[in-house]
């Protein structure tokens, strides 16, 4: 197992620090690098002066150890609490984030709809919120895309909006895929809705099925927008982290991209707090560009 970077390690020992009043870190040791279901998560053993905990990644939560003495117990128990908080997410989704956010709460509804379900004719209403929620997705696009009126289609073509959505936000394999996806998926939850001998598992599927669509179209709209995500200039990685601390006289905050492949550090930047304005403004000095001021 690869050897931790130092500020991987200050990374876990200040999430723990955050979390816990009064506590000190003696020491810390990174145990496990393990995938469940194809999700990469480390497992880290931290002892303070009070107690001991391991951390683990992806997302990062912590268990006392005395709780669970085996840090396997702890991952099992971590994928059991992702899982739940996954399923919460399928439906409840922070609407600030994403550009259809209105499908994504029909979405819930037809997950609603579906854990309810029973009958032939409840699983044929899965399809009818599906389709309610690809339609909604259509004022998103119609704002995203700023087409003139001579140009828009009609609000109730979901295909269309989504064909000239993919067509402005996407490229090349993803183009074609999220272009095949949309037309499958359409289909899928029409058909749905009109099939009088619908199954759990022909719901399952088209629920899942719509799920996946809205995410490719958030993230293509994501990736349209933010462009490339950051690499390191000397090995190309894409494990970049914006590494920071307080410098010794307590008011000034010193900041670096740091890649945790091959530990090469760039864009050095120093910030002072400004009494005055309440707030972090870099130093003239030794500022570079890039990275954002920690919260005042």
């Amino acid at each position: 197992m690869e050897s931790p970077r130092e500020h991987e390690k200050r990374d876990v020992e200040q999430y723990l620090l955050s979390q816990v009043d009064d506590a000190t870190v003696k020491t810390t040791q990174r145990v496990s690098m393990t995938k469940v279901l194809g999700r990469p998560h480390e497992i880290w053993d931290v002892q303070t002066y009070k107690d001991r905990y391991w951390v683990i990644t992806n997302p990062t939560n912590y268990y006392v150890q005395r709780d669970f003495p085996e840090y396997g117990t702890a991952l099992t128990f971590h994928v059991g609490l992702s899982t739940m908080l996954a399923e919460r997410s399928r439906k409840q989704l922070d609407e600030d984030d994403l550009p259809t956010s209105t499908a994504w709460r029909k979405h819930g509804q037809a997950v609603d709809a579906y854990n309810t379900a029973n009958e032939a004719e409840d699983y044929q209403a899965v399809g009818i919120r599906c389709r309610e929620a690809l339609l909604a997705t259509v004022p998103d696009l119609a704002d995203l895309l700023e087409l003139p009126e001579s140009e828009r289609p009609q609000r109730s073509n979901f295909k269309a909006w989504a064909d000239i959505a993919v067509e402005r936000i996407a490229t090349g394999r993803l183009r074609a895929y999220a272009k095949t996806l949309t037309d499958k998926t359409w289909d899928l939850a029409v058909w749905l809705q009109h099939y009088s001998d619908a199954t759990p598992w022909d719901a399952e599927l088209v629920l899942d099925a719509t799920g996946h669509l809205l995410g490719v179209l958030d993230m293509a709209e994501h990736r349209h927008r933010e462009g490339q995500p950051r690499r390191c200039p000397q090995c190309s990685s894409y494990r970049v982290s914006d590494v920071g601390e307080v410098m010794d006289d307590g008011d000034a905050w010193e900041s670096r991209w740091t890649c945790a492949a091959c530990e090469f550090a760039w864009d050095h930047r120093v910030q002072r707090w400004d009494e005055e304005s309440r707030s972090w403004s870099p130093s003239d000095a030794e500022s570079g560009e890039g990275g954002e001021a920690p919260a005042g």
